[in-house]
């Protein structure tokens, strides 16, 4: 029976000892690259990279090239020609580029190049390439800042999301390994009591304390079987806490080597962090769609606008009759105000053979009532709700921060504390363990006794990789509280 006893204490230090094989940063980073979990959070970022590309497209110069519509057609211009003389086959096209600056005036560029001509002996064309121009003159905002605003949001919010999601993945991988630890220190806490409750049993058969069959005998019997049956369960706990390890990172469970426990630093920010960034700016977009509504309320929906711009170009043709040069300037220019409209243009004709120029002038307008409706009443107050409200939630943002941040450095000193507390029990185990074998060794206790408090030790080993793990858990709550 005690060479028995003594095996079996031997495999629980040989369990002990298999737990560190595996470096856990390998772990994490392999579970990185085969995680669908990962995966996922990955797509989801680039996702979003997508969708802010999409955003800063307006920031570049758009070019565009059109062939117009090219036709043909065929027009009988001489009579009394045999039918195959009888036709003019003729070619008509306007193509156009166009390119548009990425600036706040909309500014534009058109050149077009309309032409004709004839596909026969006799030799007809005309080309009118015209270049233009067009820049618009806001005095007012139209939403280009509650645009930025909302796009600066949306950036911070997925930075924020991806970070945090990385940092729960980490911590997803450190709290189930700190799980299947926590089973396998209850596994050997159990089979230590399964030894001390068959010793005892043992005992008291071979010194005739208990007869058996007895009521003391059938509960020290009971007593071992409820033992076992609870290292039955943990094992499966074990079991099942292994396949969502296997889910979750997408590797078998090995076991892990020496943890190196980290130094937790934090400091808390007194602005608070990207949360509460996330409601000034909420705070920040509220405000600026109150102001655009309210600059933009009424029919026309719209800031003063001066809108300038212009073209020039000339036209020659060839082959009927003389040839004929004509060069066109037409500057215009037109403003839009609250409820009214005003325009002008000039076009100057210059013909290229006389220099005759004859000059045109346009001008018009409009005017429109603007009255404001209740419904714009109602939406101005809905706004301006709007606006205390965001102010609110940035303030209980912050709040909630604070209670955030104290309530990490309250677990951070409660770490320390408790890990100077293990030490010390540590050390005590430490010196039991060389009292109990001194103590066999002149005859005053048993065998099981050493080999309990050799197990005792061995447990240390556990408890130290839980701590380690505990440290790199708040380690990474310390990092998204500073994002």
């Amino acid at each position: 029976m005690k060479k028995k006893r003594v095996v079996v204490v031997l495999m629980l230090i040989c369990l002990a000892t298999q737990l560190f094989s595996i470096d856990l940063d390998e772990i994490v980073r392999r579970a990185k690259e085969q995680s669908s979990t990962m995966r996922l959070i990955e797509l989801n970022k680039k996702s979003s990279d997508l969708t802010l590309a999409a955003k800063d497209l307006k920031g570049k110069v758009g070019v565009g090239v059109e062939s117009g519509q090219i036709t043909f057609s065929e027009t009988n211009y001489k009579e009394g020609l045999p039918p195959l003389d009888n036709y003019l086959y003729t070619m008509t096209g306007a193509p156009k580029v166009s390119v548009k600056l990425p600036n706040d005036g909309n500014t534009s560029l058109d050149f077009t190049i309309p032409f004709a001509t004839t596909l026969s002996e006799e030799w007809i064309w005309n080309v009118a390439p015209t270049i233009g121009a067009q820049h618009s003159f806001k005095f007012g905002d139209v939403g280009e800042t509650l645009d930025d605003l909302k796009t600066t949001r949306q950036r911070l919010e997925f930075d924020l999301s991806y970070n945090n999601r990385l940092l729960d993945f980490e911590n997803s991988i450190y709290s189930k390994i700190y799980e299947i630890i926590g089973y396998q220190i209850s596994l050997l806490k159990g089979e230590k009591d399964i030894l001390i409750a068959q010793t005892k049993l043992d005992n008291a058969l071979k010194l005739k304390t208990v007869s058996e069959g007895s009521t003391a005998h059938l509960n020290m019997v009971l007593t071992l079987t409820q033992l076992q049956n609870v290292k039955k369960g943990t094992l499966d706990k074990i079991a099942l806490a292994k396949g969502q390890y296997k889910q979750l990172t997408g590797l078998e469970w090995a076991e892990i080597e020496p943890i190196k426990e980290v130094d937790i630093k934090f400091s808390a920010l007194p602005g608070g962090d990207t949360t509460v960034w996330l409601t000034a700016l909420d705070e920040e977009i509220a405000k600026e769609e109150l102001a655009l509504n309210q600059r933009l309320q009424g029919e026309s929906k719209s800031v003063p606008t001066l809108i300038v711009g212009g073209s020039a170009g000339f036209t020659h043709s060839q082959g009927l009759g003389p040839d004929a040069t004509s060069y066109s300037i037409n500057p215009s220019a037109s403003y839009i105000g609250k409820n009214f409209t005003v325009g002008s243009s000039l076009k100057l004709n210059i013909d290229g053979n006389d220099g005759k120029v004859t000059p045109v002038v346009s001008i018009s307008g409009g005017w429109q009532n603007n009255v404001a409706s209740a419904r714009e009443a109602l939406t101005l107050q809905s706004l301006e709700q709007s606006v205390a409200i965001a102010g609110l939630s940035r303030q209980e943002a912050l709040l909630s921060y604070q209670i955030k941040a104290n309530q990490l450095e309250a677990d951070i000193l409660s770490f320390n504390l408790n890990k100077e507390q293990f030490e010390s029990n540590n050390r005590y185990k430490q010196q039991v363990l060389e009292k109990t074998q001194e103590a066999y060794e002149r005859g005053l206790v048993t065998q099981t006794d050493v080999d309990a408090a050799r197990l005792d030790v061995e447990l240390v080993k556990y408890e130290e990789q839980r701590n380690a793990l505990e440290a790199l858990m708040l380690a990474n709550r310390a990092k998204a509280l500073e994002l």
